[in-house]
């Protein structure tokens, strides 16, 4: 007999969902699964709402899929597949029916989390999604105790920019359709698929073999992006020094239709309006480099996440570098055009934080990089959490000498240290 578990449903009631493990059938592992005639079933538990199990109503497959894991570097449970017990009746009876369904694993809302599991999964199926009809298919999130739904990630589906980021590759569908038909999945009974694929094998996105295989997901991301759907910032999203005038038309921004239009060389400078992770002095930081003849022309400022994320993903393919504290947004050093041009990247640590995550993608991408290391604002904890949640005070001097060298670099100028800085402030 299947052993019963009773776990809170999706929905506001509760129900008893057989979980994959019979006494008598040894479980097959699989890293990747095809199945007919399956079923998704959302369930929640302690680490995470909207985990899925997977029942096969054609073939008596007792299976334990585990999926590549950047939190372990290694791999872990991540579904199950199981036959229909005999108190899954009433269930199926509410299932929805769908042709096609793609299974991503989703084990972060965070863009360089998910880059370890949207480009294999981009990889695998991206041929078959090409095929089906757009009205058929469903993206169906495989949800990792990691992503901790409910608890430091949002219920609501709109909220998960990750998922997008890992779905992009495969659709124009809007993020408020995408968004809207994640919610229906992961808050149904149950959805049954004709044919249901899925995969969570490993892949290591800074890694030095990888860049050509992120650029072929950048690529895909990017043909799924027009213009006139996701435009470049306007003159009012940018920020202005207090002191600076707005930029005018020069060789560096040849072709602008006007003042404001977005040079071709821009050095993105990436900033934020919470709590955390800000550089305190930082208009003094932009009149500093507004007083550069160069840097005034080439670098511009933006609160970045406030916008959509096909709007971000199309500006940072646009730039030729990108300079911010590091964070989630130094992540997107893999959609800068590193490919066909030279690109730079300038990383600003509190002093005392040590990780290389973005220098290693830089590397691997051949993105010129460059690390800081400044002040600490007052009240900033102890430890690698404390210091990853820090403001920080930067030398205004030593930032514009490394904003100077991305500059120089990015405009076909001297090749600076092999095209990989290390420096600092202290």
């Amino acid at each position: 007999m299947p052993v019963l578990l009773c776990v809170a449903a999706s929905s506001s009631t509760s129900r008893l969902l057989s979980v994959n493990m019979r006494t008598h059938t040894p479980p097959e592992y699989l890293l990747t699964f095809s199945l007919r005639n399956a079923c998704v079933v959302p369930y929640d538990d302690r680490a995470s709402r909207f985990r899925t199990s997977i029942v096969s109503l054609d073939a008596e497959i007792e299976a334990i899929v585990h999926g590549f894991s950047e939190y372990v570097n290694g791999y872990q449970r991540l579904t199950g597949v199981r036959p229909p017990a005999e108190d899954d009746a009433a269930m199926l009876k509410q299932c929805d029916r769908r042709p096609l369904g793609i299974g991503v694993p989703f084990s972060c809302n965070n863009i360089y989390h998910q880059a370890f599991h949207a480009v294999p999964a981009f990889e695998r199926w991206a041929a078959t999604v090409s095929a089906a009809p757009i009205g058929d298919l469903d993206f169906v999130p495989l949800i990792y105790p990691t992503a901790a739904v409910g608890k430091k990630m949002s219920v609501e589906p709109s909220k998960w920019h990750a998922w997008e980021f890992s779905i992009r590759p495969f659709t124009r569908l809007p993020s408020a359709a995408i968004a809207n038909r994640t919610h229906q999945i992961v808050n149904t009974a149950c959805t049954c698929y004709d044919t249901l694929h899925g995969n969570a094998e490993a892949f290591n996105p800074i890694a030095l073999r990888s860049a050509a295989r992120l650029r072929a997901f950048r690529q895909a991301t990017l043909a799924n992006l027009l213009p006139s759907e996701y435009p470049l910032p306007e003159a009012h999203e940018w920020i202005m020094p207090t002191t600076a005038s707005a930029p005018t038309a020069n060789s560096d921004g040849a072709g602008m239709a006007g003042a404001w239009a977005v040079p071709r060389q821009l050095l993105l400078w990436a900033v934020r309006r919470h709590k955390l992770r800000n550089i305190e002095n930082e208009e003094a930081l932009a009149t500093h480099l507004a007083s550069d003849p160069l840097l005034s022309r080439r670098v511009r400022r933006l609160v970045l996440e406030a916008l959509p994320l096909g709007r971000q993903m199309r500006l940072l393919h646009h730039c030729s570098g990108l300079l911010g504290v590091h964070g989630q947004a130094m992540a997107w050093v893999m959609f800068l055009p590193s490919g066909s041009r030279r690109t730079a990247a300038v990383e600003i640590f509190p002093r005392g934080l040590v990780n290389d995550i973005y220098e290693r993608s830089s590397r691997a991408l051949g993105v010129h990089y460059e690390s800081l290391r400044a002040a600490p604002t007052k009240g900033c904890g102890g430890g690698r959490d404390g210091k990853l949640s820090c403001n920080v005070s930067v030398d205004v001097d030593v930032v514009r000498a490394a904003v100077l060298r991305a500059a120089e670099h990015t405009r076909g100028g001297r090749k600076v240290g092999g095209g990989i800085v290390l420096g600092g402030a202290g």
